[in-house]
This record gives C-alpha cells, sequence and structure tokens, in this order.
C-alpha cells in the first residue's frame, strides 16, 4: 500500500527488494550491498543507499543487530509505529475453541483450561502417536539439545526430570521417543498429551516449556522438520502452534491466542517467561538522506497507520481471492481513500530548501493565509528557506538573502555571508560582489566595503584587508606599519603607486622594483629626512637613486662640496695634486706681473690716431667683458644643451667661478673662505698697483705717474666690471628647492 501511494499520489518510481527477515533489511536501508548474507552483509564507509522504505520492521527482537547498524555511517532511521503491535504467542483453531466450550464450558483461551488437574483438555486435541516422525525434527537436532536453553529451563522449573545430565554435564533435553517433550503434566501418559508445533530449530522453546511446567499444561513440543511442515503440521491435526501476528501463514485457520497472566517485565528480564510475552512495536524504517532527498516522502511513510484489524481482512482478502499483493492493497486504497488521504502530505506544509509557492500568481509567498493554489517548491538562487509556524503547523517559505550574503545553488536552508574582499548591498542576490578599487573589506558578511585613506588606493578589486590600501602615484606613505598616511610627494622624488618612506629609504619595495620610489637624477635628499628634496646646482652632482646619494665623493647639502684636500671636477671629486697648488700660486704670481705690465700696456702716449696697441688693448678689454657675460650666462640656473655647457663652464673663469679649476686646492674647502678671496681680488689688484705706485718713487727715475696709475685703475676696475657685480651680488643670487628651502646659485 505505501509503494502505490508513493507512486500514485506523489509520483515516484518504485521498486521492491525481498529478503527474509527484518534484520536484513535493517542492513538494506544502510546501503550494504549484500544485506540477505549474514556471513557479510557488503557494508562499506561511503556507500550510498539506494534502499530508501521498510515497512513493518520488528525492533524488539533485534535489539543487539538495530545497535550494531546504528553504528554505520549510514544508519536507518525509525518512524513512528506502523499502527498495530506485533505478539507472538501459543495459537490454536476457533473449533477447538467453540468444541471445548459447547461440551463443558471450558474456555480454552484462558491458560487455567489447560491445568490438567482440574481439566481434561487433552479430549479436544491430538496426541503425537498420530504425528508421522518423519514430518518433525529430531531433538538431537534443535535446540533440546542447546544445554543454555535447557539450564533456563531446569533453572525456573526445577523440573530434573525434563533434562538430561550429559557425561561432560551439559543439559539435554529429554524427549522420550527422540521427537517429542514431554511436560510433567503427561509425561507419564502419552495419551494425554496435547500435541504443540513450533518451527525453525525451537522458535521460543524456553517460554513454552517453562508455561507447561508452571501452569501444568499437559504439552507434548515437536518442532517441524521444514518450514513447509511446520505450516502444514497444525492444518493436519488438532494442536497448539506457535505463531506471530501480523502473518497470513495460519490467518484462514481463525486461529485464537492462548492468554497468559500479564507481561511481567521484571520476571522475564531475570528469565522467568512463564507469564504473557510482551507485544512488540512494528515500525517503519527510512534511510537516513531520505528526509533531504524527498521530505514529502518521509511523512507519507511517517503518517501510514493501519490498525490489525484492517490488515487482518487484507490478508484473509488476498487468501480468499487468490489475488496477487498489488491488486487486494489497490482494491483497499480504492475502498478507503477517506482512510489513506489522511496519510498524505498537506501541499502546503514545505520541507527544508522548499518554500510556499502559488501557482496561480506565479510567485512565491511569505503565508498560506490563502491556499489556493498554494504548492512547494525548491527555493530559487539568492533565497533560502525558513521556518514558519501557523494554525495548520509548520511549514517553510522562501525568504531573500539580507544584504552581505547571498546564495547561488538554490533549495538551500541558510545564506552564504560574502567572504572577506566582497560584499553585497541588495538583498536576494545570486552572488556577491567584489569591492572596487581604492577598497577593501576584512570581514565576512558585509554589505559595503571600507574606503582607503584619502589618496591612496588598492592594486585590483576584492582587497580583502586595510594592508592592500597604499598610496596613489605621486604620494607616499609616511604612516609606518599599519597607518597609512599619504603625503603628496615633492618635485624630484619618483613616487609609484603603493611606494612607502621605508622603501624609498631601503630601496627596494615587496612588490617588486616598479613600486619603489627613488630620488630623481638632479636632486638629493637626507637620509634621516628622505622626502625633503633638495635640487642640485648641476645635474651631474646628484645621481638620484636613494637618499644621501651624491656623485663622485661630493658632500654636504645638496652634493656641492668636495672633502678637505680635493677640488670639484665635471664627474665629482678628485684628490688636489701638488702641481695644482703650484699652478695657482704661478698663476697668481702671473696675474700680478699683468698687472704691473698693464700700466705700460695701457698708459701709452695720446696720439691722433689709435694706435695698434691701444686698438689691441681696447679688444682685448671688450673680448673679455664678453666672455664675462657669457660666464654669468652660463651661471644661470638653467639646462643648457650638453654641446655648450663645456664653453659655459670655462668662461665661468671670467667672473671668478674658479671651482672647475681647482681653486679649492688653492683657498681651501671652506666655500665661505673661497667666496672671500674671490670678493678681495679686485681691491687686491687695486693695491696691487698702488703698491707698485709706492715702489716706483723709490726710484724716481722709474717713478709711476700717479694720473697714469689711476687711470689703469679705472680701466682694471671697468674691465672688472661685470665680474665685480657678479660676485657682488652672489649672495643674493638663489633658487628655491622643491621643499622650499633656499640655496645660493
Amino acid at each position: 500500500m505505501v509503494g502505490i501511494l508513493i507512486e500514485e499520489m506523489l509520483g515516484f518510481n518504485v521498486t521492491y527488494s525481498f529478503g527474509p527477515g527484518t534484520a536484513d533489511g535493517y542492513y538494506a536501508i544502510a546501503g550494504c550491498s549484500t544485506p540477505n548474507n549474514a556471513a557479510d552483509r557488503g557494508c562499506i564507509e561511503g556507500q550510498v543507499s539506494y534502499q530508501h522504505v521498510h515497512t513493518e520492521a520488528w525492533l524488539s527482537g533485534y535489539e543487539s543487530t538495530w545497535n550494531a547498524v546504528q553504528k554505520l555511517q549510514n544508519a536507518p532511521k525509525a518512524l513512528t509505529s506502523m499502527g498495530y503491535s506485533g505478539f507472538v504467542s501459543s495459537y490454536f483453531t476457533k473449533r477447538e475453541l467453540d468444541t471445548a466450550y459447547a461440551t463443558e464450558g471450558l474456555a480454552l483461551d484462558f491458560w487455567t483450561a489447560f491445568d490438567s488437574t482440574w481439566n481434561q483438555p487433552w479430549k479436544y486435541f491430538d496426541n503425537p502417536s498420530v504425528v508421522n516422525r518423519s514430518e518433525t525434527l529430531p531433538c538431537s537436532q534443535s535446540n533440546f539439545y542447546e544445554h543454555n536453553i535447557m539450564r533456563s529451563y531446569l533453572t525456573w522449573s526445577g523440573d530434573t526430570a525434563g533434562v538430561i545430565t550429559q557425561p561432560d554435564g551439559s543439559l539435554i533435553g529429554n524427549c522420550q521417543d527422540g521427537y517429542f517433550w514431554q511436560a510433567p503434566a503427561c509425561r507419564g501418559n502419552i495419551a494425554n498429551c496435547i500435541v504443540y508445533f513450533t518451527g525453525g530449530k525451537g522458535y521460543s522453546l524456553t517460554e513454552t516449556m517453562q508455561k507447561a511446567a508452571k501452569w501444568n499444561m499437559p504439552l507434548a513440543i515437536g518442532i517441524g522438520a521444514t518450514w513447509s511442515d511446520f505450516v502444514s503440521l497444525p492444518s493436519k491435526h488438532k494442536s497448539l502452534f506457535y505463531w506471530w501476528v501480523p502473518d497470513p501463514t495460519f490467518l484462514a485457520m481463525d486461529p485464537v491466542k492462548s492468554s497468559f497472566p500479564d507481561y511481567n517485565k521484571q520476571a522475564w528480564a531475570n528469565g522467568d517467561q512463564s507469564t504473557a510475552s510482551s507485544s512488540l512495536p512494528v515500525h517503519k524504517i527510512v534511510s537516513r538522506d531520505l528526509s533531504s532527498l524527498s521530505p514529502r516522502l518521509e511523512l507519507l511513510v511517517d503518517n501510514f497507520n493501519i490498525d490489525m484489524g484492517s490488515l487482518n481482512k487484507i490478508l484473509m482478502e488476498q487468501i480468499s481471492s487468490g489475488d496477487d499483493w498489488k491488486s487486494v492493497a489497490c482494491e483497499w486504497l480504492q475502498n478507503n481513500e477517506e482512510t489513506w488521504q489522511e496519510w498524505l502530505p498537506d501541499e502546503s506544509t514545505c520541507f527544508p530548501t522548499l518554500g510556499l509557492y502559488n501557482k496561480i500568481t506565479d510567485e512565491f509567498v511569505p503565508d498560506r493565509s490563502n491556499k489556493d493554489g498554494l504548492v512547494c517548491r525548491a527555493c530559487p538562487s539568492g533565497t533560502y528557506s525558513v521556518q514558519i509556524s501557523d494554525d495548520d503547523g509548520v511549514t517553510y517559505i522562501c525568504q531573500a538573502c539580507a544584504p552581505g550574503t547571498s546564495q547561488s545553488s538554490g533549495a538551500a536552508l541558510a545564506c552564504e555571508p560574502c567572504a572577506k574582499g566582497l560584499f553585497q548591498d541588495q538583498p536576494g542576490q545570486l552572488r556577491c560582489k567584489r569591492c572596487e578599487v581604492g577598497t577593501y573589506q576584512d570581514e565576512e558578511g558585509s554589505p559595503t566595503c571600507k574606503q582607503c585613506p584619502l589618496n591612496s588606493r588598492t592594486l585590483a578589486l576584492g582587497s580583502v584587508e586595510f594592508g592592500d590600501c597604499g598610496c596613489e602615484e605621486n604620494y607616499i606613505d609616511v604612516g609606518g606599519e599599519g597607518n597609512l598616511t599619504c603625503a603628496a610627494c615633492q618635485a624630484g622624488l619618483l613616487c609609484p603607486l603603493m611606494g612607502t618612506e621605508e622603501s624609498l629609504k631601503k630601496g627596494s619595495h615587496p612588490l617588486g622594483e616598479g613600486y619603489t620610489p627613488k630620488v630623481l637624477e638632479g636632486y638629493y635628499s637626507k637620509k634621516d629626512s628622505p622626502l625633503q628634496v633638495y635640487k642640485c646646482g648641476k645635474v651631474f652632482q646628484c645621481p638620484g637613486g636613494l637618499p644621501d646619494t651624491c656623485a663622485g665623493g661630493l658632500t654636504g647639502t645638496p652634493c656641492a662640496e668636495c672633502p678637505q684636500g680635493g677640488q670639484t671636477y665635471s664627474d665629482g671629486c678628485e684628490e688636489c695634486e701638488l702641481w695644482r697648488q703650484f699652478a695657482w700660486v704661478i698663476g697668481a704670481f702671473f696675474c700680478l706681473f699683468i698687472l704691473t705690465m698693464s700700466y705700460y700696456l695701457m698708459t701709452s702716449k695720446v696720439t691722433a690716431k689709435a694706435s695698434v696697441l691701444f686698438t689691441t688693448t681696447c679688444a682685448f678689454g671688450m673680448l673679455v667683458s664678453l666672455l664675462q657675460s657669457i660666464g654669468i650666462i652660463g651661471g644661470m640656473t638653467v639646462e643648457f644643451p650638453i654641446n655648450i655647457k663645456g664653453l659655459f663652464s670655462f668662461m665661468s673663469i671670467f667672473v671668478l667661478d674658479l671651482e672647475s679649476f681647482g681653486f679649492a686646492c688653492f683657498a681651501g674647502a671652506n666655500t665661505a673662505f673661497r667666496y672671500s678671496v674671490s670678493v678681495v681680488l679686485f681691491p687686491i689688484a687695486v693695491g696691487w698697483l698702488a703698491l707698485n705706485f709706492g715702489v716706483s718713487k723709490l726710484v724716481p727715475r722709474h717713478a709711476w705717474d700717479l694720473t697714469k696709475v689711476l687711470s689703469c685703475m679705472g680701466q682694471v676696475m671697468q674691465v672688472g666690471f661685470s665680474t665685480m657685480s657678479a660676485v657682488a651680488l652672489a649672495p643674493f643670487m638663489c633658487y628655491t628647492h622643491p621643499n622650499n628651502m633656499l640655496s645660493l646659485s
């Protein structure tokens, strides 16, 4: 019936598997590959079960097996009762019951009627003499030869004659004819014994023997040789027999259960089985994953409930009609629709991963206030299944994922929080978005991204931590580890993306050379304050790169001086050589000699026509003035083409820029002192002429004329006017560094 309902009402394809017993069904539902093989069930870790439903599973009597199966990964799950309980007892046909009652009012359905002290119940049954021994199992091949069973019987009955002690001390049942064990009530007279049949090797043998001894029942217990013998013997002989319900085997015989004193749990726990046995719960069991595969199917199985009377009618219908079980079950379902309709899950009762959906409006709904057109559907991507409760019970709806979460697969019980580096600012979304460049997210489940500090950004989308932020191009991080502060770079610094003050000092960056800040050529910065940039007077003096880097041994700020004993040259500093110092001394004396000779060259007699000497002197003076002007132009802080730089550098001598000619080797390394020497050169020249005038007076014959001396002084001052002006104004000729500090040009 369950299979038909699953097929026709839920639309699933159903296949049926059969096994010999309940325990085998446990292993089948657990996914074991050979559940019917008691030696090797084929249970392997990780196996998937393809058997999902087992109806009428007996849990009592198989406790150890059930507990063992529960240790498997895919252990089956027990649902509610089938609606009836199983029961095992002694039965006989209603024919004997009616005969005894009609004859002498004897109620054989109570154990007291079988007490041979007061009654003669054997009159209504056959004794063992009429039974064909070929249809019964010899005692030696049955549980009568099981020591533990016989010891239990002896312990609780005290019937020493009912057992035999073997030479090895083991106990066996005392079967006088080798086939039937006679109870104490008829052991002396087999004609007064009532034949009792059981199956297997002796189903419930201990229980039956104890009851026979306890209640003085004249039973002769025999065991069917085969299953077919066990089934046929009760129909051939008026007898008691072992049976369990529900089962159709003896149902057509209209059997009656023998009643005994109510079940005594404590007595049975101690081994005393003389009271009635307990009823046995009969359940449905399902595979562990059925609730996730089809919760509606599991609910249908769980709701299935049928009473014992209805079940016996169905079984009798099959026996009487001869129809197959499926036809009989189908007929019952057709005639009892009101009963099984209650088993079907409500269309609006949704399960986890599903939600209420209105087929009429074609949309998911938040409740079932209007049930028209309501069904359950898997929650779509961007939503998740949420449990709600109302007057009809529990159901599920689909709810949009909150901002900061997403769900892409559908049929979900929860939305996934956005991972680090991702965000979602809208509800009901399939996936999260990556944080834009300039933002990051270091927490999960966020609806927004965090902004990098001012003038900073990230390298790419989806940054996951504050450390991914770095300064933009032309800015540099001055905040240090964990404290990003971006300052604008001064002119003279190359500040690529993600640059830091630390990497500027080290000359390397974790991300590579392309992210390493550096000082540009022609600029200089100190190591202790690398962001304060100075512009070098000459480009070659500062090669750039790391802070505190000067070319060719130059020192000072910004790379304009040589150490003591050195002089500047085109590529830096070089050590002062002795000949340079001698050359400057000789040059100084030569200049003094020229000044002395200028008196004679520039004070010739005045004539109507310019003499060659006068013309030459004037031309020389004009040339010197021109060269001075060129030297002044060359001293400007302007980058001139490389092919005329050398000319300007040489002409600087005419404005007393003597550094390129090793002046430091003569005047020392102190810049202020060298400037002072340059300033006093013209006063020295005038003083030298005055000295010469004074000395000439000592020799009256060669004494200089004061007028001519003054004229000579004037001409020297005139020729050197441009140079004197340039030298005098040098302290006022400054240029501004990128850090807004000033330096002399």
